[in-house]
């Protein structure tokens, strides 16, 4: 039992090398085979109690080391908070450990219907893949590194998401990791050789989809990545030299929106008149901007919001984020905790209040969704059903986390809310990676991490609404009840005839 033990943390901290920056694909190959035998040397002859419990056992150190080394990034966001050693601690441990207890819900299924190698196959890849949903929804959710995530290095492969979305996705690539296993069990040979398909298939829809061009319209925009470190911002004294920054990237010619990051400026414009005329008088004449800053509520509540500036100086529409990072931006329970007196400091600190309103923002650029920071990475949340959107905005501040793997992963999912609805992404981000996106995820224009500079572009042209687009997660459920009707057929073919 100790040695099955350290496999699956291995196999879990390994897994997360699939995922960006790394991109070590075909770890996936070995890494879920070698599970699912792990799995059915342990538990294929105990009864369901026992083999739910050894898959959650198992399947959750696997899914713990995953989630711990994928998410170890994170806790460097602390090290800018006074005071907050004991909350980094939390975070790195129990986030991981929350988010396992969510997702070993799925384990359910290959419990109950564990058996032939086929099956198990078919059981193990829908139950993670159902884990990753319901991690990606349950409590706050938080979709980060999804399975299919690991498809990013590769345009065609991406391109399944606009079909299925990241959930089947996920199913199908485990799925597919599981064709060499089947093909050397005499047994299930022949499903071997279906699976087999599955990759090739995808990559070949994603290269015909691929063969469209996408088209830019007269619309034009900057993005500005000035690159300020997140230790530089909390000083006034370095408020003057900060804006300039803004303003000289900010004059490259005449445009129709220029765009700038998450909390760009660490003052409140929309309560400061003279110092907007001051930033739009020094820009090209009929300039708007749209500019991530703090919003204060007329309650003096504090919100994480987007300003857009027209060329009269005025804030003629904003957005205030809806998804809060817990623990970053607000704390769960914090009625509760500031009973406590010696967290009532820590509670406040993280007192943002939640937007109330997911209207999209009519911009110079078109109809924009707007989706401050961690927003973009849930696939469920970009737009309503027959909403009309013709881009997505992503302002973000990713200087928290330095230049190690959370900004590319963070990137990531950018580009995959792209291909999943079709809309180009205009990503600005602080420190990097700030980028022009076409709707089918392909990068047209990037600032690397640590880069100090902008992007001028005319804007991508969305594409006709993607099946994902329209229907959703029920994919999801259409391949449970796909997978019930294959256990159904199967027990009928092998039941004894009268």
């Amino acid at each position: 039992m100790f040695v099955k033990t350290i496999v699956a943390i291995f196999l879990g901290a390994f897994l997360s090398y699939s995922q960006p920056p790394w991109n070590i694909f075909l770890s996936l190959f070995f890494i879920f085979p070698i599970l699912l035998i792990l799995l059915e040397k342990e538990i294929s002859q105990d009864n369901f109690a026992k083999r739910f419990l050894k898959l959650s056992y198992y399947g959750g150190l696997f899914l713990y080391s995953y989630f711990l080394f994928g998410f170890s990034w994170i806790s460097s966001a602390f090290e800018y908070r006074i005071g907050f050693d004991n909350f980094q601690n939390l975070t790195f441990l129990g986030l991981p450990l929350l988010i396992t207890i969510l997702s070993i819900s799925g384990f359910i299924l290959p419990a109950i219907f564990w058996g032939k190698r086929i099956t198990n196959c078919l059981s193990l890849a829908l139950a993670l893949a159902l884990g990753e949903y319901l991690r990606s929804y349950l409590l706050t959710g938080f979709p980060w590194n999804l399975f299919s995530y690991a498809l990013g290095f590769n345009e065609e492969l991406m391109q399944t998401n606009s079909l299925f979305g990241p959930h089947v996705t996920s199913f199908l690539l485990i799925l597919a990791s599981f064709s060499f296993l089947l093909l050397f069990s005499r047994a299930s040979r022949l499903s071997g050789l279906v699976i087999l398909l599955i990759l090739p298939s995808m990559f070949f829809f994603g290269h015909l989809r691929l063969m469209n061009k996408a088209e830019l319209n007269e619309k034009t925009f900057l993005i500005i990545q000035p690159n300020i470190p997140q230790e530089e911002k909390g000083y006034g004294k370095n408020f003057p030299s900060i804006l300039q920054s803004y303003i000289d990237l900010s004059n490259n010619g005449q445009v129709d929106l220029i765009i700038w990051p998450e909390s760009a400026l660490p003052v409140l414009l929309d309560e400061n008149k003279i110092l907007i005329d001051s930033i739009i008088s020094a820009l090209p004449l009929g300039t708007s901007i749209l500019t991530g800053n703090v919003r204060l509520t007329q309650n003096g509540n504090p919100r994480n919001s987007a300003l857009l500036i027209n060329e009269d100086s005025n804030v003629s529409a904003f957005y205030d984020k809806n998804h809060l990072v817990p623990f970053g931006e607000y704390l769960p329970l914090s009625k509760f905790l500031k009973r406590l007196k010696i967290l009532k400091i820590l509670v406040d600190d993280l007192g943002f209040e939640k937007g109330d309103n997911r209207e999209p923002m009519l911009t110079p650029l078109g109809v924009a969704r707007i989706l401050i920071c961690y927003e973009i990475i849930f696939p469920n949340q970009i737009r309503k059903k027959n909403e009309k959107i013709d881009l997505i905005i992503n302002l973000t501040n990713d200087a928290w986390f330095d230049d190690g793997p959370g900004p590319y992963q963070h990137f990531t999912s950018s580009r995959f809310r792209a291909v999943e609805q079709g809309l180009p992404v205009l990503r600005s981000a602080n420190t990097g990676i700030s980028a022009i996106i076409d709707p089918f995820g392909r990068i047209i224009d990037k600032l690397n991490i640590k880069d100090k500079g902008y992007l001028k572009s005319s804007l991508p042209m969305k594409i006709t609404p993607t099946l994902y687009s329209k229907i959703g997660d029920f994919s999801l459920f259409a391949v449970i009840i796909l997978y019930f009707i294959f256990l159904f057929v199967n027990f009928r073919r092998e039941s004894p005839k009268a």
